[in-house]
């Protein structure tokens, strides 16, 4: 039986919260005025049993209860090197702002319009890259995540020992030899058999999961003889979320697209045993994170690859290619590069 390979390419661009959109200034308006100077009562916490130094992506859940939604319920979050954040599903807020050691920079969110009567659940996926973090980042080498409820309504989901976590071992280091001055981080590759896919969703079952690790307490910046990361409030607000689709494929080896792939939602069917290549151009200049969406394909491997444009082929020969580093020519062109 033939497996295929059904997947849809777009850019995600800008992180919105939906209606959380914020002006710069409303994190510091909506700090309770306890929380900024001191220590906080949230602490900060990681995986037990699990080296704090080396590189590795975890996941935390909280399970909360609430018998009325509401209008606001504030929390503040931060991790060391980065962060996800969900409530009941939904992705709520990522970061943080890059700083460093003595400008630890959190984000402030309302989870009040994605609360339910009943059972909640918090949710944040955790990324260290340890030694091998990009030059921007700097850090304590330590995973750490936090959360901290802005008053007495929301401290009962503040980090401490009842929070869950698990390491995911899908995720190895993917790294190839760069040549020149590299400073951005490495690549990845994730085995999606060994994914706990549904960690984020409340009916995800994680009773195998452990207790966090609890280490020391929170504090901001001014905090008297504190010796981890100061905390200040993100200086700028977040980024926008929408979809962006990928504008056109300009080459392609072992398949015919369809006309409309990948402007239009339009699957696209691999067939089992084959090797594809896709060159997508997206025809502008876009920040954001690829996104990729697919079924089946059992045993199937797809690599992601990006540049800004490609290079000149030098010289070839019947066994060896080379390309001129210093030299991308017209860079709208594919052919020969």
């Amino acid at each position: 039986m033939k497996i295929h390979l059904v997947f849809v390419l777009f850019f995600v661009t800008h992180f919105s919260l939906f209606s959380q959109i914020r002006l710069k200034g409303y994190a510091e308006a909506c700090i309770s005025p306890e929380l900024m100077h001191g220590r906080w009562d949230a602490r900060w916490v990681s995986c037990p049993d699990e080296p704090e130094n080396v590189y590795g992506i975890y996941h935390f859940r909280k399970n909360f209860e609430i018998k009325d939604i509401p209008a606001e319920f504030i929390v503040h979050v931060s991790a060391d090197n980065r962060y996800k954040l969900y409530i009941n599903g939904h992705l709520i807020s990522l970061g943080p702002a890059r700083g460093d050691i003595y400008n630890w920079n959190f984000e402030t969110v309302n989870l009040a319009p994605f609360l339910k009567t009943g059972k909640n659940i918090l949710s944040a996926v955790v990324w260290n890259y340890a030694e091998k973090k990009p030059v921007a980042q700097i850090s304590f080498n330590q995973t750490r995540f936090l959360l901290q409820g802005n008053t007495k309504t929301e401290k009962m989901v503040n980090t401490d020992h009842t929070w869950l976590c698990l390491k995911n071992d899908s995720y190895i280091l993917w790294e190839k030899p760069v040549l020149g001055y590299y400073v951005a981080g490495p690549g990845e590759s994730m085995n999606a058999s060994f994914y706990p896919w549904g960690w984020e969703k409340p009916d995800f079952d994680d009773s195998t999961w452990k207790n966090v690790r609890v280490g020391m307490e929170a504090g901001m910046k001014g905090a008297r003889d504190y010796p981890g990361r100061l905390l200040v409030p993100s200086p700028i607000p977040p980024m926008e979320m929408k979809q962006e689709r990928m504008a056109t494929v300009r080459m392609a080896t072992g398949i015919t697209c369809p006309e409309d792939f990948p402007k239009r939602s339009t699957p696209l069917l691999i067939p089992a045993n084959s090797n594809v290549k896709l060159l997508i151009d997206n025809q502008q200049l876009t920040t954001g994170y690829f996104s990729l969406l697919f079924s089946q394909g059992k045993n199937a491997e797809i690599r992601i690859g990006y540049a800004e444009a490609l290079y000149e082929e030098e010289k070839q020969t019947e066994t060896v290619k080379s390309y001129h580093l210093n030299n991308k020519g017209h860079r709208d062109e594919v052919v020969g590069k």
